[in-house]
């Protein structure tokens, strides 16, 4: 067939169903469903893409065959395409939906008077992702197909408005940036390089974890897709793009911050509660998508923040071993009481003090061993008997950390564990002692016992402990047929001569407690505080044993600067809760609060002229 005459420009944006549907118009004055028969093209197959329907089509025109088939999507399968290079499915695209800028007709009708033949479909505009026209900054319209003939996109025939009526079409509309991810789709659509984990994906695997990420950070984890409209969705590809275009790391922050800001209620939730759609499209047992290495993302973030037990599957992937706990779950693995776990998980330092705590998780293999600790507990109740020595003496191994409490460092201390410690570590002082203390079968002239050692030296038997475990005190012996503690006798003469060294250097912090009437662990944790006037001297020995020590003048200075509200109740005589609402109402805030140091610490020129209201 020949070419028809006069050419018809085809623009370099413009779709291959556009210039059958400006060809027809201009060279019959009819529609396209006449015009392709005549010229020997099914019209499903120029829909379709095929080369050889778009080949006739140019050779019929006079247009140029690569620039047409560039712009048109070739279907390569059921419901599969490939444009430009990229294999995509029919979900990328709008049709059966017909898309435009209203502003872009209106220009367009200015070239010629027929708009049949003046209007140019942008092969963009077909996309799903663009939602705004990048020449003048409109929302798209699309209208929904209502004939047939509407997938042949004859603009002069599907869009009724010229003039003033398609003006109105743009009246109320308020121009908007270009997402980025519609920026990014198009551009690499145009063989451009963009972010190299975007890149890494087919396109639409890029896009689909840019808008469903966005959708969750834009409008919230419970939202329903079917709620969102177009608008909606370009906020979702702009909101997401800012994650999915810096990579990998900044999507799992992403997921990070979603799970971080979720609202726990009493139910336990799951990965579909907190992320929502995110997660629950990606788990679908319909979708047969590979939806790219969102997934991958998604399943190593639930198996790192989530306690699921070996075995279990996740986004089609088992996990091959446990590596998260909640107290609950520790507590049914090992047998123990949830509480009892929970605390020591919280004491630890490694579950806050809050009401969402036993949502939360720990490493697994962290909290097996304090499991095994739990298990192995010794209660302060049992330690004179498990040391052989008087109560007094097994609490004052604790408090100076000779022995460590299961309950740890924290300032938050609670339950049973705060006052237990680990058989092994017992059974470890005890064989440190034997090892040092050589035994003998009677009590050497002048030896005491602890207790009157103490006694004798007036200093805490904490000191002695810390000095036979540095290895100063050599002539201390053990009786022969006695054990722990209470088998030691000690040389009060050498024990004088070292707690007279000790002493020049500072207080033990159960002493610094005492003075400063606080909390030992309030005093443990403010001598690690930068910001606080009190600093340990570690002393050091031949055997490597540490122990510390504050400097008076650290004590008195704290001391002359901050208190507790033991004082001032003593001196209203109110009680706590009424003084609290007292400096509540004056705006007086604790230097040091409870949360951080078990206790509150005010400075004391803030609570002076406090008086009950």
């Amino acid at each position: 067939m020949e070419v028809l005459r006069p050419i018809l420009s085809f623009g370099p944006k413009e779709s291959a169903l556009s210039c059958t549907a400006r060809a027809a118009a201009f060279h019959t004055g009819g529609t396209v469903t006449p015009f392709l028969p005549d010229i020997g093209i099914a019209p499903m197959s120029l829909v379709a893409g095929e080369p050889e329907a778009i080949d006739k089509l140019c050779t019929t025109t006079g247009s140029d065959f690569d620039q047409v088939s560039a712009n048109a999507a070739v279907r390569t399968g059921k419901r599969a395409y490939r444009l430009r290079g990229e294999a995509l499915s029919a979900e990328f695209f709008v049709r059966p939906r017909v898309a435009f800028c209203p502003l872009c007709l209106h220009d367009d009708d200015a070239s010629h008077p027929d708009p049949a033949v003046a209007r140019r479909h942008r092969w963009f505009w077909a996309l799903d992702v663009v939602k705004t026209c990048p020449q003048h900054g409109l929302p798209i319209v699309r209208l929904s197909k209502e004939h047939h003939e509407d997938e042949l996109v004859q603009l002069g025939l599907r869009v009724k408005e010229q003039g003033a009526a398609l003006a109105q079409l743009i009246d109320g509309q308020t121009t908007r940036p270009v997402s980025e991810l519609q920026d990014y789709v198009i551009n690499r659509l145009d063989g451009a390089v963009g972010p190299a984990w975007l890149d890494s994906q087919s396109i639409e695997q890029a896009q689909w974890a840019t808008e469903m990420l966005g959708a969750v950070v834009a409008f919230g984890t419970g939202v329903s897709l079917d709620t969102l409209n177009e608008d909606d969705w370009h906020e979702a590809g702009r909101a997401g793009y800012a994650y999915t275009s810096k990579g990998e790391a900044v999507v799992q922050q992403a997921l990070e911050q979603i799970f971080a800001s979720f609202e726990y209620t009493a139910a336990r939730p799951g990965p579909q509660k907190i992320f929502g759609p995110l997660y629950t499209s990606l788990s679908a047992k319909r979708a047969v998508k590979d939806r790219g290495p969102i997934t991958d993302i998604m399943r190593e973030f639930i198996f790192e923040n989530f306690a699921l037990s070996a075995g279990t599957k996740v986004l089609g992937e088992p996990l091959a071993e446990r590596r998260r706990h909640t107290a609950a779950s520790l507590a049914s693995k090992a047998g123990l009481d949830t509480r009892l776990v929970q605390n020591a998980l919280v004491t630890a330092g490694l579950l806050p003090n809050a009401k969402n705590a036993q949502h939360m998780t720990v490493d697994a293999e962290t909290g097996r061993r304090i499991a095994e600790k739990i298990q192995r507990v010794i209660y302060l109740k049992e330690l004179p008997t498990a040391l052989n020595t008087t109560r007094n003496v097994a609490y004052q191994v604790v408090s100076d950390r000779i022995l460590q409490p299961i309950a740890g460092r924290s300032a938050q201390s609670k339950g049973h564990t705060s006052k237990a410690v680990d058989r092994a570590d017992v059974k470890k002082l005890l064989a440190q002692i034997e090892q040092l203390v050589p035994t003998v079968v009677a009590t050497p002239a002048g030896h005491v016992p602890l207790i009157k050692a103490a006694e004798k030296a007036k200093t805490p038997t904490g000191s002695f402990m810390h000095l036979l475990l540095a290895g100063a005190l050599t002539d201390t012996v053990r009786i022969e047929g006695e054990a722990g503690i209470a088998a030691l006798r000690f040389d009060p003469a050498q024990i004088k001569t070292w707690v007279l060294k000790v002493d020049t250097v500072g207080l033990e912090p159960l002493e610094v407690a005492g003075k400063l009437r606080l909390p030992l662990e309030a005093v443990l944790k403010l001598c690690k505080d930068p910001s606080a006037p009190l600093k340990m001297k570690t002393i050091t020995s031949s055997t490597d044993h540490q122990f510390a020590r504050v400097p008076l003048r650290d004590v008195e200075r704290f001391g002359s600067i901050y208190n507790s509200l033991a004082p001032i109740l003593e001196r209203l005589e109110i009680r706590r809760f009424e003084l609290r609402r007292i400096l509540k109402a004056k705006g007086i805030k604790p230097v040091f609060d409870w949360a951080n140091f078990g206790t509150d610490i005010y400075r004391i020129s803030d609570l002076r002229g406090i008086e009950p209201g």
